[in-house]
């Protein structure tokens, strides 16, 4: 199972912690008894702490949509694993005026012709796009496969625009 997006976790953590703090109190008070001054004293202030943490939380996440995501170098762990034979030649990263991509130049162990190695990657010619997070962050993983110079480039960039 992929990893949830830092954005997407930081919105999980920003609902759960209301939800945590109800939750606490509605225990709190259905235990029997009344809780000591101490106890009260150190209840406020915990739900003040993560009240004030959940407003901090909430208002960066705000900042951080209406900033948009901007244009960044998709991670390593978005290039697509190479099938047995192929290994990584080099690899960079570069932007453009609206998205950025990770590079991998592919290489055969066993020698093959880049239009073997092409056929050996097995991916469709132009560019597959597929969502890359699954709430807040809604562009798409592009992945292309080009041959130049007798060069095999494996390219992946997060954008709605592909080159």
């Amino acid at each position: 199972m992929p990893a949830v997006p830092r954005a997407d976790a930081h919105l999980l953590f920003t609902v759960a912690t209301p939800l945590l703090i109800v939750l606490g109190v509605r225990l709190e008070k259905g235990q029997k008894g009344h809780a000591s001054e101490a106890w009260g004293r150190r209840r406020s202030t915990a739900v003040g702490v993560l009240g004030t943490q959940f407003v901090l939380t909430l208002a960066a996440s705000a900042l951080y949509f209406l900033m948009g995501a901007g244009a960044s170098v998709p991670p390593a762990t978005a290039v697509p694993d190479l099938p047995p034979g192929l290994i990584v030649l080099s690899e960079g990263s570069s932007c453009g005026s609206s998205s950025c991509a990770r590079s991998v130049t592919v290489g055969s162990r066993d020698g093959l012709t880049p239009a073997e190695i092409v056929r050996k990657l097995d991916r469709p010619s132009g560019w597959t796009c597929r969502p890359n997070g699954w709430l807040l962050d809604r562009r798409p993983r592009c992945v292309g496969v080009t041959e130049t110079n007798g060069k095999v480039q494996l390219n992946v960039t997060l954008s709605d625009l592909v080159p």
